[in-house]
């Protein structure tokens, strides 16, 4: 690549963040490989230059250290779920509509680290069908552009006929709220991992809140 900024570089390891403009792109490369690293044991560097590239270097450990407290590598740990001074209360179940796998993975272990049951559906009408399936999900979480004869807004639209007190919370790099007359909560990609978990808590704590005749 052309290599990154000082700007860009600080933050090339943040869940969904990325320098590049083509459809599909995820920012959840580097992420993952830094995740990767820290799971055993380890870590990863970069090094970067406009106009040169970018060298990532992974440190990994001749053998598995000793279970040991280590702030430093608890804060490496944590780089997927930076919202960890707010946690879910309960054992909230999430529905995730999402047909990247990458995405999916990386969100998935974004929020179980804050205390979620999540299950994947891999486009609209899957999600549907798990929906009819379960009713005891507390809130969903979908992409808007996705495969399928359903995109996540027409989703979102017929969960809000069918069950209108199921938070439903939109995330897509391309879509935004107005598009839907501001009537559902939207959040735009790249979304930082604390406005993620406090958005879906939110939501979670009007779902839980309603009257009981709701």
């Amino acid at each position: 690549g052309p290599g990154m900024n000082p700007a860009q570089l600080a933050r090339a390891f943040e869940p969904y963040f990325t320098t590049r403009t083509a459809q599909g792109a995820s920012g959840l490369g580097l992420s993952q490989v830094k995740a990767f690293c820290v799971a055993a044991g380890g870590s990863a560097r970069l090094a970067s230059t406009v106009g040169l590239g970018t060298a990532v270097t992974l440190l990994l450990p001749a053998q598995m250290p000793a279970l040991q407290p280590d702030p430093a590598s608890s804060s490496i740990r944590n780089d997927l779920s930076d919202a960890a001074s707010t946690t879910v209360k309960g054992n909230a179940k999430l529905l995730l509509v999402e047909d990247s796998d990458d995405m999916a993975e990386v969100t998935s272990a974004l929020l179980q680290n804050h205390g979620y049951r999540v299950h994947w559906a891999r486009d609209a009408d899957e999600a549907w069908r798990m929906l009819e399936r379960e009713h005891d999900f507390s809130v969903v979480l979908s992409d808007v552009v996705m495969p399928g004869s359903t995109d996540g807004l027409a989703l979102a639209r017929k969960v809000r006929q069918r069950w209108p007190a199921l938070p439903v919370v939109l995330i897509s790099g391309e879509f935004t709220g107005s598009e839907a007359g501001g009537k559902l909560k939207v959040l735009r990609k790249p979304c930082p991992p604390e406005l993620l978990v406090a958005t879906l808590q939110t939501e979670i704590a009007r779902f839980e809140s309603r009257p009981a005749n709701n």
